[in-house]
């Protein structure tokens, strides 16, 4: 009778692998808890969030971002509605539990939720938190979505499909000119700017590659693969340098865990006959759409790799000296250096980046022309919520990479590898797109990255390597609560975002009639839109331009000094203000309001030249000829400020530069203007 053999053992290590991870068994799952009907319509609603979002727009609106911020707000808020729902029906407390990433995300939200606390308009900082807020609860939602896998796929394959069909669009409005909508740079797709349509394509393209080689249906496969290829020719016809440099850092990432990854008995990334086929039919495609050029048709890769020669320029351009990013940059810093740690509170860089506009280098904006967006999200965040708050977002992406990288090594399943080769190029491309532009102050950018991030968290938690550190249980009377203040909020939502919408179009509409010089309608469309948002600045702005301009100068002041309320730098405004009380002879508040213009513009030659009239108008001869020397210091060859310094030399008694001063304007403009303007 032989010895019976003792069982082997499993060592720890092969045993964590065969387990279901005690971080997921803690998981409080958010969209599509459990099973039963809530739980599947919250998913569908879910998914049909991440398609449309992209594409809602609106055919009288100029910028679509507030149409698709009440959108993704309304269906998110709704989402989260029925799944309280479908928890306070059950007789057992909620749990919820929090990792370390986790709260490094609630600390970066909370971070510029006290910055509002000294933010000089808070309406801006309400608007920026309120996105930031929703897209952290579709975090939330995702990264404790029990279902798993099945909806996970679901969501990334509708964002896909999301990128395929408005890059589609971006195709008809490159080679067909399609206007359908509204473009300040095309081809947009359903965006106002090109850029901010490349961000989500960089965002969602190193996705779409990777689930391309998971295991699914033919017709789910040809669906990607069209999706992929039509997104990649929309990002060469795009022409958006930082987009092409964010997916080359995003494609090397991929390739470096692609190799590591293929190293498994079991990885999915392999090279065989299949993939070369789809893979050759994929490089044709992009050769053939990508050489078409609207106009003849041909020869468009040539103009793609004289534009991918120029890709170092994307810092330091130097067909734009004055008005590039490194100028823009250097003035941030010494913006950043005033108040290094707290601010000047979230979604205020445009209430204060003037004041900073020439404080390191001239940038080159004018009155009419002010810089709103760092085109850097981290200066961003350092100048608006504090240096602290840069570190915190630096350490979230470097988080983030570094546990793709983690799931990449250490996963037991191919699946969850290769979704985190797919979300670390993702991030990574978004993050190297974050230094050159500002896809974080947009609208579907940072839904988007809610998404990815959630479900790297939720991998990561399968995987044992993001354990809840943190517990919050929730009682069922505190979920009721819950649920009365989420059904609130939705009310609340629904009805500001059609008082905020339906000021922007009539906005859009007294823009549209100024234009036309029809300042009776702009107005009236103006005075509805203030109705309905008195805080819109556009229109504010309308209707005092179309009172100045009509006639009724007097009633454009409290309209700008609004504006000044809420922007008390904006040069427009100060050179509005100044303007009307010019022509209507109150001298002294014009030099008020040209002062502060010039300690903005220094170097504006109309304001320069109403500053030294004024002057001249109130009798102060000596500073009305400082002034205009000072100007000419500036304009040597502006025949106009020559023959005013000559009126105001002759009326100071000094005939003889009087003289001079009048010959050289009749030199420069070979005849003398008949009045002093």
């Amino acid at each position: 009778m032989g010895v019976p053999i003792p069982p082997l053992k499993r060592s720890t290590k092969a045993m964590r692998t065969h387990q279901r991870p005690k971080a997921l068994q803690r998981s409080s799952p958010v969209v599509g808890h459990g099973s039963g009907k809530l739980a599947t319509v919250a998913g569908i609603i879910f998914c049909l969030l991440l398609l449309l979002a992209p594409l809602v727009w609106w055919p009288t609106a100029y910028n679509y971002e507030p149409f698709k911020r009440a959108f993704i707000h309304v269906m998110a808020v709704g989402c989260l509605i029925l799944w309280t729902v479908r928890r306070a029906q059950s007789r057992s407390d909620l749990s919820l539990g929090f990792s370390t990433f986790d709260l490094l995300v609630l600390l970066y939200l909370s971070l510029a939720a006290v910055s509002i606390l000294w933010a000089h308009n808070r309406f801006l900082s309400l608007m920026t938190l309120s996105h930031w807020g929703v897209c952290v609860l579709c975090y939330f939602a995702v990264s404790r979505h029990s279902a798993g896998e099945t909806w996970q796929r679901r969501f990334l394959f509708m964002m896909a499909l999301s990128v395929g069909v408005f890059s589609l669009i971006g195709w008809g409005q490159h080679l067909f000119g399609l206007d359908w909508f509204s473009q300040a740079w095309q081809p947009a797709a359903t965006f106002i700017n090109r850029d901010s349509a490349v961000q989500v394509v960089v965002l969602i393209l190193p996705v779409m590659l990777v689930l391309f080689f998971q295991p699914s249906s033919f017709a789910e496969r040809a669906v990607l693969f069209a999706c992929t290829v039509v997104a990649i020719v929309y990002l060469l016809y795009s022409m958006v340098r930082s987009g092409w440099a964010a997916l080359l850092v995003s494609a090397v990432f991929i390739l470096f865990l692609s190799l590591k990854e293929s190293r498994f008995p079991d990885s999915l990334v392999r090279v065989n006959r299949s993939a070369l086929k789809w893979a050759a039919l994929a490089v044709l495609i992009i050769l053939v759409a990508g050489n078409l050029n609207p106009s003849t048709h041909a020869s468009g890769l040539a103009e793609f790799a004289s534009r991918a020669a120029t890709l170092a320029d994307i810092i330091d351009d130097p067909s734009k000296a004055s008005t590039g990013r490194i100028p823009v940059w250097r003035n941030i810093l010494a913006m950043i250096q005033d108040r290094p740690v707290l601010g000047v509170g979230l979604g205020n860089f445009e209430v204060f980046y003037p004041l900073y506009n020439r404080s390191v280098v001239k940038a080159g904006y004018t009155k009419e022309w002010q810089l709103t967006l760092a085109h850097n999200d981290l200066l961003q965040a350092a100048a608006e919520i504090g240096i602290p708050a840069a570190l915190l977002l630096s350490a979230i992406f470097g988080f983030s990479i570094i546990l793709s990288c983690r799931l990449v090594r250490i996963s037991v399943s191919p699946q969850d590898r290769l979704l985190a080769i797919g979300i670390g190029g993702a991030i990574i491309g978004i993050a190297v797109d974050s230094m050159f532009t500002f896809p974080l102050q947009l609208t579907i950018p940072p839904l988007f990255l809610a998404v990815l991030l959630g479900i790297l968290s939720s991998l990561a938690s399968r995987n044992d390597l993001l354990p809840f550190r943190f517990k919050l249980t929730l009682s069922r009377k505190t979920i009721w609560a819950l649920l009365i203040i989420l059904l609130l909020a939705e009310v609340q939502l629904i009805s500001a975002h059609y008082r905020f919408l339906k000021s922007d179009i009539e906005s859009h509409y007294a823009e549209a009639a100024v234009m036309r010089k029809e300042y009776s309608k702009a107005k009236l469309h103006s005075e509805r839109a203030l109705v309905s948002n008195p805080n819109n600045k556009d229109a504010l702005y309308t209707a005092g331009h179309a009172n100045l301009h009509s006639g009724a100068p007097a009633l454009s002041i409290p309209l700008y000094m609004k504006i000044l309320e809420d922007y008390p730098h904006d040069p427009m405004t100060l050179y509005n203000l100044g303007l009307t009380y010019f022509h209507q002879n109150q001298f002294e508040r014009a030099i008020h309001f040209f002062s502060l213009f010039c300690g903005i513009i220094p170097d504006d030659s109309a304001v320069l030249l109403k500053l030294a009239i004024s002057y001249f108008n109130l009798g102060n001869l000596q500073e009305s000829i400082s002034r205009l020397e000072h100007a000419l210091s500036l304009f040597p060859n502006n025949a106009l400020f020559h023959y005013n310094l000559g009126v105001a030399y002759e009326a100071n008694g000094e005939n003889t530069k009087a003289d001079e001063h009048f010959r050289t304007a009749e030199q420069l403009k070979k005849k003398k203007p008949s009045r002093l303007e």
